[in-house]
């Protein structure tokens, strides 16, 4: 219960007028967070660009969150609340500036690796230095092994180098050499050809190789060496920012409960430890969002509420004894309803909506309504619909059986049951028998363990040949239907 308060005050306070701009603002920041928990399991084997780069952004929203909650004044939230304690700003700041410092992200696209900045470690920057200062060294080289080779070859060899190969003596393949014993050359040793170019070394080259080394492989290794100190700095503190995601999550659901509560003018449910469920003009969130106009409709099912102002269509039979006619008394004890009514009626959607409500008040959320009243419900125990197939080894009939089975095995006094025309799978005699059974099992039941139970039917039989007893505690309805004197049609007011 503190739980669903503390988040339907979180939802109270986003959607006042007057944080609107605060809650654009940690939405836009929100969108923009990646899922961090799953960045540090890679990061923790192989990081990308993309995972430094999915840091870097959360750590900065992060603190922008933290910044811009601190303008909301209208209501208490208990989740910035949270994020106000936890989010260590000054940390959260230091790791960005870490990264942002030692990864240069723009040349790291570029060369599809992790690429640390200049001026970040000292002897990195001398192997760079040398590194691209290699072309005037190799042009050099290149000239002076030109005066030891035959006079054909001098305006055209080139020294270049390769990674992992080292340096390379290239020149020209001619058209007319076809064997290996052509591309021989006084003083060079061919180490390989393509269609264009032979490939060559001499002494020199190796003397290159060996005191020259491989620049650009000791270039990646210091590199790795510098991004793996920062990233042990960061798995070190993935807790924290763990803890700082699951933060997020939760202000990110809340946050989007808030904007559509204000959408579709949401109210605040009241929960309550009871077992009443007292809904004034709710709608189906779903529904009303396809047709041009929603008719609302009123729900109260067991408890007792002295200042309802719910007043059922047509109520008969036993529920009489809930309802005061001597003091006028809105109160309504039973828990067991029963609803009939002609197909497209809206049976269906008012029972689903019923669901949706006491579903949305649980998780925290402002309910389709114009106020509720929702007791604690550990369960939504249902018979709504059965799809046919072929794949299933038993008959629709069996599993609506299950399904209702499931219902009586499970029920408690703070279940919401709905049956929508349970029995019509079978002969109309047993499936009026399996429905009067099952209506008269939950009405008999103790106080202590009956649960809320909302129900659809066409058997009329069971009133016009009173096959149901209606001593119990059962509530009855129907949904009304306007028909013109001598008119055969038949208009639905779906109340």
């Amino acid at each position: 219960m503190a739980t669903i308060h503390e988040r339907h005050q979180t939802v109270e306070c986003f959607v006042q007028t007057e944080n609107q701009p605060t809650v654009n603002q940690i939405a836009g920041a929100l969108s923009h967070m990646k899922n961090i928990p799953k960045v540090l399991q890679t990061m923790s084997r192989k990081a990308t660009i993309n995972d430094w780069r999915a840091i870097l952004e959360f750590v900065y929203y992060c603190v922008k969150i933290s910044n811009v909650s601190q303008e909301i004044f209208v209501g208490v939230s208990p989740v910035i609340q949270e994020i106000q304690r936890y989010f260590a700003v000054e940390e959260l700041m230091n790791m960005g500036t870490n990264i942002n410092d030692v990864l240069d992200f723009d040349e790291s696209v570029i060369e599809g690796r992790c690429v640390v900045k200049r001026n970040v470690d000292e002897e990195l920057d001398s192997l760079r230095m040398n590194y691209h200062g290699l072309d005037v060294f190799l042009s050099e080289i290149a000239k002076e092994i030109s005066v030891t080779i035959p006079s054909d070859f001098t305006s055209i060899i080139n020294v270049i180098y390769f990674p992992q190969l080292g340096y390379l003596i290239t020149v020209p393949r001619n058209p007319e050499w076809k064997s290996e014993e052509d591309y021989q050359l006084e003083g060079l040793t061919v180490q390989f050809s393509t269609d264009s170019t032979v490939y060559y070394k001499n002494a020199t080259m190796r003397e290159l190789d060996e005191h020259l080394g491989d620049i650009h492989g000791l270039i990646v290794d210091r590199e790795i060496d510098i991004l793996q100190a920062l990233q042990e700095r960061i798995i070190e503190n993935s807790q924290f920012l763990v803890t700082c995601s699951d933060l997020c999550a939760e202000l990110d659901i809340l946050v989007s409960l808030a904007r559509v509560a204000r959408l579709h003018n949401y109210r605040r449910p009241t929960m309550v430890e009871g077992t009443i469920l007292n809904i004034m003009n709710g709608r189906h969130p779903l529904q009303e969002m396809v047709v041009d106009s929603f008719v609302t409709n009123s729900t109260q099912i067991g408890g007792m509420d002295q200042n309802s102002a719910f007043a059922p269509t047509v109520m008969t039979g036993a529920n009489t004894d809930s309802r005061s006619s001597e003091t006028g008394d809105a109160r309504v004890e039973n828990r067991v309803t029963i609803l009939t009514g002609p197909n497209s009626s809206g049976k269906s959607v008012y029972l689903k909506q019923v669901a949706l409500i006491t579903f949305m008040a649980h998780v925290g959320s402002f309910v389709p309504a114009d106020s509720a009243v929702v007791g604690i419900t550990d369960k939504i125990l249902t018979r709504m619909q059965t799809r046919e197939t072929v794949s299933s080894i038993q008959s629709a009939f069996m599993t609506d059986l299950q399904q209702v089975a499931l219902a009586t095995r499970m029920s408690t006094a703070r279940s919401l049951v709905l049956l929508d025309e349970f029995g019509k799978g079978t002969t109309s005699t047993d499936g009026a028998g399996l429905f009067c059974g099952v209506i008269e099992h939950f009405a008999r039941l103790n106080e202590e363990d009956r649960p809320r139970v909302l129900a659809t039917t066409h058997f009329h039989e069971l009133f016009e040949n009173d096959l149901m007893d209606l001593s119990l505690p059962i509530s009855l309805y129907t949904m009304e239907v306007y028909q013109q004197p001598d008119c055969m049609e038949a208009t639905f007011l779906f109340r």
